[in-house]
């Protein structure tokens, strides 16, 4: 019982984890799409933001 219940809480916190990482992804995402006219001027600054993302 205790091991079902430890492994229910691994996954939700797994899953709490992945989501977590998919909003920040998308925070992201829209933030480079908003600078994108800038970033467009400066490639460096696009590969540094896009690896600041990874």
């Amino acid at each position: 019982m205790e091991g079902a219940i430890a492994s229910a809480l691994a996954a939700s916190r797994r899953e709490q984890s992945e989501r977590d990482r998919h909003r920040a992804l998308g925070m992201g995402l829209k933030f480079l799409r908003s600078k994108s006219s800038q970033l467009a001027q400066n490639p460096r600054r696009l590969i540094d933001a896009a690896r600041a993302l990874i």
